[in-house]
């Protein structure tokens, strides 16, 4: 950035492409929607909304440093660094405060040298920043103040520490009253007397700028923060310290294994029985019970609602809590994209634990629910305002808007450090807390440990940290190799106590069909089943025979399928196999209801009758095990046609749906490349494109067959920019094909700008239809009050 520079503007039409793709990036909201022109970029970047958002993601050092430059400015003279420097009680760092200085620049919320704050980037630090008041009218020399202070004594001092770090006002009844030096009666007379304190209306003083700065000793700030981010912070235990990382590793796997199959188990039994919701959408305390018993915790099964949720695995849909389509999806994926999905979501969740609400508690149920009041209580845990609460005021050591984080970006904050972090790092609640903090000093009144806590417990549960460290999870992606998660299986262990074991995650079938026949004990990716009386009886009562078991135990056993079942679990499954069956309740799927004998008949000899479950109940009835849909279009193959009713003989028309439509994803913008960007912009700040200029573009994109940039406005006024070709030109009107996005046609009037590539100079294309001299003319600006181009006002296509 030019030393000379006089505004804001001269110091960013200055910039480099590579200083103005840093600033891009940095702050990436003047990216959407694309700037045409650097004139536009600066008018965003010095905007309140914009200035705003950049102050947000300054860390403490930098925040602290746009502050002092603040209350520096605040009394008019210009920024020396080293003085600077010594008033923020760091004299011996200058060349810190320099690179922060730099960093305000580049960020384009200071320019120059000295160093000048925007406007706007002042104006959010309040009308006191550093809470100093502006230059006194008659600004009192030191040993005057001196003098003031021995004379109100240890009372007066009292009164000024209340307001010499700011704010500086206060107030006092009938502070404009005449008072002097002989007539003070009180400490506050003195005060007003020696001009220690000024009012300023009928009941407020304000203590003068150089009062406050003698009182502090030229400070600018109360104390000083670490020019760098805290280090991490050595363990508080050493477990898993001497294990090695691909240990440390496996135990990752192993808790995003488990967290996975809590996942599946929640789903599972919401779409076994669909319980019903709250009114608010959420999950009633009953429920919330038996998600616990299914993960045994707690807080986990609250995290695995939330995380569930937040997914799209499930929703609420007519008052009841139903798995989304998203769910078959789910399952079709192996276990390390199955977490992949999960942690993604996990990354963007808006959940957030209601008992870590330090401002009040939800109820329990609303724990997971839309509620206002369990969104309220997510909001202040979180340290943001609840909505329809008014915000807080303004505070002392940061910019007055309130800073409101989601707990979307406290989880994205905490992914970020881990990141950045070493593999293997030692990670403490207490050290997370320390660098969060320090890189968001923005985020008010945020429990900073309570929620260091929580997100170091989920990164655990994820996989992300494991014995305290940070583990190869962190750099896993889409487009990496599958770092080692067990592939799903389909054997396990028959043991002589009755139990089975799976050595590894079951798959989704086979974990359904033994969760039928034995009780789950265990929890986690790797489980352990109970064969017990009531557990066989419940796969005898699902239509299974005791030769079905047997076969199916014996065909899935690792020992093999010779090694047949345990002496016990034989014994057991004869034992209730013998009282099983003597009442007999029959179990249908549908009726049919026939007039015709042969027809019946037919049925019955049908090879796939037995499928279905087809028997004969009755003459003229017949009863099947399948499902009405099922039976329907089977009937339909026959070449019958039947009309499917209810048991009160109401005509059904669509089988219920077991699954809801998954929730709408929001779509984020698509990415801009910085540098390109910066390029262009720095590309038209050269040119300078007038309307000749832009015909003379437009011209040059047609005859030598170039992909342009074109910047237009629409109807409403709103501007566009594209990849375009020019198909042909008329009676001032050009027809473009935009890249992957179809055909338009502008008036030359609505084009603001033709982006030609700085490859233009390559030879046009080979088979490009050459026009006449006479058609090249009167492309040429200038040739008629009308812009016409071509023979009647079109080349034709090409």
């Amino acid at each position: 950035m030019s030393a000379s520079s006089r505004s804001l503007a001269d110091a960013i039409r200055a910039f480099d492409a590579q200083q103005l793709a840093v600033l891009l990036r940095a702050r990436p909201d003047l990216t959407q929607p694309r700037p045409l022109d650097l004139s536009e970029l600066i008018e965003r970047l010095s905007a309140r909304a914009s200035t705003l958002r950049a102050l947000d993601r300054l860390d403490a050092w930098h925040l602290l440093v746009a502050q002092a430059v603040a209350a520096w400015e605040g009394g008019g003279d210009p920024v020396d660094d080293k003085q600077l420097a010594a008033a923020m009680g760091l004299p011996d760092d200058v060349a810190a405060v320099d690179r922060a200085l730099d960093g305000l620049r580049q960020l384009g919320l200071a320019w120059g040298s000295p160093v000048h704050l925007t406007q706007a980037a002042r104006a959010a630090f309040g009308e006191h920043p550093g809470g100093l008041a502006a230059v006194s009218p008659t600004p009192l020399a030191p040993a005057t103040i001196d003098e003031a202070l021995r004379a109100v004594g240890e009372a007066g001092r009292a009164v000024l520490d209340r307001l010499v770090w700011g704010p500086p006002t206060g107030t006092v009844q009938r502070a404009d009253r005449a008072v002097t030096r002989e007539s003070a009666e009180s400490t506050m007379d003195l005060l007003l007397a020696w001009g220690l304190l000024r009012p300023i209306g009928p009941d407020q003083v304000l203590l003068p700028r150089e009062v406050a700065l003698r009182l502090r000793g030229g400070r600018l700030v109360r104390q000083p923060v670490p020019t760098q981010v805290p280090a991490w912070q050595a363990p508080t235990s050493a477990t898993g310290a001497s294990l090695p990382a691909s240990l440390v590793d496996r135990a990752a796997i192993g808790s995003a294994q488990e967290l996975t199959s809590h996942v599946v188990a929640v789903l599972d039994d919401i779409a076994a029985r669909t319980p019903r919701a709250l009114a608010t959408g959420g999950v009633p305390k009953r429920e919330m019970g038996t998600f616990t018993r299914l993960v045994d915790d707690a807080r986990l099964a609250e995290f695995v609602i939330g995380i569930t949720r937040g997914a799209g695995l499930f929703t609420t849909r007519g008052g009841l809590l139903m798995p989304t389509t998203g769910l078959d999806d789910f399952l079709d994926l192996d276990a390390f994209a199955r977490w992949l999905l999960v942690r993604d979501a996990w990354r963007s969740l808006t959940w957030w634990p209601a008992d870590l609400d330090a401002a009040g508690r939800a109820p329990a149920e609303e724990m997971t629910g839309s509620s206002a009041s369990s969104r309220a209580a997510s909001q202040r845990a979180a340290g943001q305002r609840p909505t329809g609460q008014p915000e807080s005021g303004a505070h002392g050591d940061a910019p007055t808007h309130p800073g409101l984080p989601t707990s979307a970006a406290l989880r994205e904050a905490a992914w970020d450090e881990l990141v950045a972090a070493t593999r293997g790092t030692a990670v403490v609640a207490d050290s997370l807390a320390e660098r969060l903090s320090w890189r968001h000093p923005a985020w008010l009144g945020v429990d900073w440990p309570g929620v260091a806590r929580q997100l170091v417990r989920e990164a655990e549960w994820l996989g992300l940290m494991a014995f305290g460290r940070t583990t190869g999870l962190l750099d896993a992606t889409r487009s990496t190799p599958d770092p080692g998660f067990t592939a799903y299986g389909d054997r396990f262990v028959l043991q002589s106590d009755l139990t089975a074991v799976a050595p590894a995650p079951l798959d989704h079938d086979t974990a359904a069909l033994i969760g039928v026949m034995a009780n789950r004990e265990s929890h986690g990716a790797a489980a352990t089943y109970r064969f017990t009386p009531a557990s066989l009886e419940r796969a005898l009562d699902a239509g299974w025979s005791v030769q079905d078991i047997s076969e199916w135990l014996t065909t899935h056993n690792e020992s093999g399928a010779d090694a047949g079942l345990p002496a016990p679990l034989t014994s057991l499954l004869d034992d209730v196999a013998r009282q099983h069956g003597k009442v007999r309740v029959m179990t249908l799927g549908a009726v049919v209801q026939l007039d015709d004998p042969a027809t019946e008949a037919s049925l019955l000899a049908d090879p796939r009758a037995e499928d279905l479950g087809l028997i004969a109940l009755a003459p003229g009835v017949l009863g099947a095990a399948a499902e009405p849909a099922e039976l329907v279009a089977f009937l339909r193959q026959r070449g019958l046609a039947p009309v499917a009713q209810s048991s009160q003989g109401v005509q059904i028309t669509t089988p219920p749906s077991r699954r809801a439509p998954a929730p709408a994803r929001p779509v984020a913008p698509p990415p801009v490349d910085a540098d390109a960007l910066a390029a262009a912009l720095l590309r038209r700040e050269s040119t300078g494109l007038s309307p000749e200029q832009i015909v003379q573009a437009l011209t040059r994109a047609y005859r030598d067959d170039l992909w342009v940039g074109v910047d237009w406005a629409d109807d409403n006024g709103a501007t566009h920019s594209h990849t375009m070709r020019v198909l042909s030109m008329g009676s001032g009107v050009v027809n473009l094909v935009r890249r992957a996005a179809g055909r338009l046609s502008l008036p030359v009037t609505r084009i603001i700008a033709v982006d030609i590539p700085a490859s233009a100079d390559a030879p046009p294309m080979r088979g490009k239809p050459r026009r006449t001299r006479e058609s090249a003319a009167r492309c040429q600006p200038g040739a008629g009050p009308a812009l016409t181009f071509g023979h009647g006002g079109d080349t034709g296509g090409r």
